[in-house]
């Protein structure tokens, strides 16, 4: 037991000890740095302790799933698993949670633990030492503390000193361990409560940056308070470095509110609103809904903005409503057909049965061709729409040489190259193998092919088609390249040039239907046509045509 100078001496540092200690706890922000420096007061207090255990018991069960050592003989704090104790230090803990459940409504401060330290050891009962395993010197306990916060596990504070030193717990030493056990008590459950809110902020985090769509919360001056990734990703700015940007800069890179952005019109009322927003510059629609966040006073404070890209559902959309259109083309060229075939014919064939008979000399001669070339491109037109309505013709015939088809679609579009001046290319080689297509359709793609190059090109320039043969796993291809030198075709553009009705031509130029149906037609051999293009080079299509049924 010390000696009555000794707790005198001990008394007189109780208040520094306390001070020192609630500094350290306002400091330290992790529950074990709290807890190591409790453990450093309590030896103060109570200099007999060898050990010092912490335990916090789950809701019903027996023991905690760990314990927190802090012995005096080694620096640090130790955090061990139930089954890593010694079969001595189980039963001695075991035994100061069964005895404080049995206090529990006691609220005792310090646990009358007389009875555990002076029961005698029972054959198979529990054991009043620690350490007998470790080879350390026999330990008594010599109090249980209750540790319990706010909104906190209750758990004990559990000394352990040596047998062969006697103590006694004097008031001064409860009062002072009292007052650093409830400043820890409080600490940690502070420290809980952080923590409880920092996991809480880390997954909304999370949440918000799962989302694959814009959301951020702005001011009133359009700055971003908050922002997921996808927003610094495309700002183009570290998630740090998000809050002070305004939106409009992140997003759009402007210097002024997009023009019909809907946080405008809830700035403005306090009510939550939705529409579209083009974005010119990343060539995409976002549909954007913005919800009010008030303060407490019901006045409000921000917006909350949630953007999410459309492009593809708008581009699906539009799809669909070409699908109708081809529906009701489909049935109108049908139409069409059945009732301008029949007599197109007869123009035709009357107007080339006048010119056979007909002196060439007549001044009206001319007319007639003139007549008769209408009625070819009339029936021609019908014939376009048609082979865009109809499945394309894959039946049986016979391989045909690529030379021969380009050359037929060069002598049909002859009196346009002389008028354009045109320099054809041609790279043809006599040893390309003859291509398994239909030669109508294929006809048809040529034609479309170079007449599109022609509008192109201005005066003077150059038309080249080159062949050649190639292998793609395992099969063979022939691939034809159409290129023009005119001006290129714009990134806008090149998205759209497949789709139906799109065309960049005037109105009564083009129909926008020829390389629509000229993909058609490739994918009915099993090809494929695609297309590059430059300022520099022009634009080219290549279309590939397989050898081989694959």
């Amino acid at each position: 037991m010390g000696t009555d100078r000794d707790r005198e001496q001990s008394s007189k540092d109780y208040l520094s000890v306390v001070v020192a200690l609630g500094k350290q706890l306002s400091t330290h922000a992790h529950p074990q740095e709290q807890i190591y420096a409790y453990s450093g007061a309590l030896r103060t207090i109570w200099p007999w302790s060898e050990r010092v255990y912490f335990l916090f018991p789950e809701e019903g069960e027996d023991h905690p799933k760990r314990v927190s050592l802090c012995e005096r003989k080694s620096q640090g704090l130790t955090i061990l698993g139930w089954q890593a104790l010694t079969p001595d230090e189980r039963e001695l803990l075991e035994g100061v949670v069964a005895k404080g459940k049995a206090k529990k409504k006691k609220k005792a401060k310090v646990l009358d633990t007389a009875g555990i330290a002076e029961e005698p050891k029972k054959k198979g009962g529990r054991g009043q030492t620690v350490g007998k395993s470790t080879g350390t010197a026999s330990l008594s306990l010599q109090a249980a503390i209750p540790l319990s916060g706010g909104s906190g596990p209750e758990g004990w504070v559990i000394l352990a000193g040596a047998k062969a030193k006697k103590s006694a717990w004097g008031e001064e030493d409860l009062n002072a361990v009292s007052v650093c056990t409830d400043m820890l008590a409080a600490s940690l459950d502070r420290a809980r409560l952080f923590e409880n809110v920092l996991l809480a902020k880390k997954e909304w985090e999370r949440t918000a940056d799962a989302i694959r769509d814009v959301v951020m919360i702005i001011d009133r001056d359009w700055v971003v308070r908050r922002g997921n990734r996808l927003l610094a990703e495309l700002g183009d700015v570290p998630v740090e470095a998000l809050q002070g940007k305004r939106c409009y800069a992140l997003l759009a890179s402007r210097k002024e509110i997009c023009g019909s952005c809907p946080a405008a019109e809830t700035l403005k009322t306090g009510q939550e609103a939705t529409a579209e927003v083009i974005r010119e510059e990343r060539d995409a629609i976002f549909q954007v809904w913005s919800y009010p966040i008030l303060d407490p006073a019901g006045n409000l404070e921000s917006v909350a903005v949630y953007e999410k890209d459309i492009s593809e559902y708008k581009w699906m959309q539009q799809k669909l409503v070409h699908a109708e259109k081809m529906g009701v083309l489909g049935q109108l060229a049908a139409a069409v057909a059945h009732e301008l075939n029949n007599p197109l014919s007869g123009v035709i064939s009357f107007s080339q049965i006048l010119l056979k008979e007909m002196d060439p000399n007549l001044s009206y001669v001319e007319d007639l061709k003139n007549i008769e070339h209408a009625a070819l491109r009339c029936k021609k037109i019908v014939e376009d729409l048609l082979a865009f309505a109809r499945k394309p013709e894959t039946g049986a015939h016979e391989p045909i040489g690529l030379e021969e088809v380009v050359d037929q679609a060069l002598n049909l579009l002859r009196p346009k190259l002389e008028t354009k001046d045109a320099r054809v290319e041609k790279e043809l080689p006599a040893s390309l193998p003859r291509i398994p297509v239909h030669p109508d359709p294929l006809h048809q793609i040529l034609v479309n092919l170079v007449s599109n190059a022609l509008d192109a090109i201005e005066k003077g320039g150059v038309l080249k088609l080159k062949a050649r043969q190639a292998k793609e796993k395992g099969r063979k291809f022939v691939l034809l390249s159409v290129q023009d030198s005119g001006p290129g075709i714009s990134a806008r553009d090149m998205k759209k040039i497949f789709e139906p009705f799109f065309t960049t031509k005037g109105p009564g130029e083009g129909t926008g239907l020829g390389l629509s149906i000229c993909r058609k037609l490739m994918e009915s051999f099993g090809g494929s046509i695609d297309v590059a293009s430059s300022t520099a080079k022009g634009t080219t299509f290549s279309l590939k045509f397989p050898l081989t049924q694959q």
